[in-house]
């Protein structure tokens, strides 16, 4: 046996390496599981909401509804995704953010099918409803995207303002290039499920627990450790000569502009001033 144990701690050094090579693997293959998810999340989300914002005008007046009628349809669903961007924020503070994306997400999908079919008191609610729950990640979405990268908040957070308007802007090009073939009604339908698989994406995002802690943990190493030695009095010699020395320059360049502007009856005021 005491031949044995250098042999097979040899051994345990030899493996340590590549067991960290693998930790290591597997963390950045799940940061880009993460960071795929997330973005789908946005497009998926985007789809839906753009798409609704852009074809339903034109939907309803194919159904035969006056404009006044849809237009306050839709200002109804805009202005309820406000509310529902401010109760995201509020959400997002008091629960789980993963849970809130993916229960707005799936809680969605009827009231979108509402405001497709629905009609009188059905439909002012779906629109209503719809709206607030389409919107309820928006503000989520930002946070946690800025807790991925909390070094660059600001990048991030119009990286992925863009990227939802660019996302839902390109998507509803295409489902309205799709309804020219199939149909609009069946496209906006179809569209009203989409919010399913956003909803799956959420389930894969880190909760707001671990990206807090990530983000503290980053923001520990990139501040500056405190320190417990005093500083040695040649530091404090030579911290001291370059005080006088700037000083020593800052009253030259004074006398020389009084000197130049007020003579030297200014220049014998400064001397007994200073």
């Amino acid at each position: 046996t005491a031949l044995r144990d250098p042999i097979e701690d040899g051994h345990a050094r030899a493996k340590s390496p590549v067991a960290a090579t693998s930790s290591g693997g597997s963390t950045r293959k799940r940061g880009l599981i993460v960071g795929a998810a997330f973005v789908l999340l946005i497009a998926l989300r985007s789809t839906t909401l753009q798409s609704f914002m852009m074809l339903l005008p034109r939907y309803f007046a194919d159904l035969n509804y006056e404009p006044a009628v849809y237009g306050a349809m839709i200002g109804l669903f805009t202005l309820a995704g406000a509310a529902g961007t401010f109760a995201g924020g509020f959400l997002g503070d008091s629960f789980n953010r993963r849970m809130v994306v993916f229960l707005s997400m799936m809680i969605s999908v009827p009231f979108s099918y509402g405001l497709l079919h629905g009609q009188g008191a059905l439909l002012i609610a779906s629109a209503i409803l719809a709206g607030v729950l389409l919107n309820i990640p928006h503000s989520i979405l930002l946070v946690m995207a800025q807790q991925l990268l909390p070094a660059r908040k600001g990048m991030m957070g119009g990286a992925v303002l863009g990227f939802m308007f660019a996302s839902g802007a390109a998507t509803a090009w295409l489902a309205s290039l799709l309804a020219d073939q199939v149909g609009l009604g069946l496209v906006l339908t179809a569209l009203g499920f989409v919010p399913i698989a956003a909803g799956v994406c959420a389930l894969v995002l880190p909760s707001a627990a671990c990206a807090r802690a990530g983000a503290g943990q980053d923001l520990k190493r990139r501040l500056p450790q405190p320190t417990n030695r005093l500083p040695s009095p040649r530091h404090i010699c030579r911290r001291s000569r370059n005080v006088r020395r700037r000083a020593d320059q800052a009253r030259r360049f004074l006398s020389r502009g009084v000197s130049l502007f007020c003579g030297k009856e200014g220049l014998d005021n400064l001397d007994r001033f200073i």
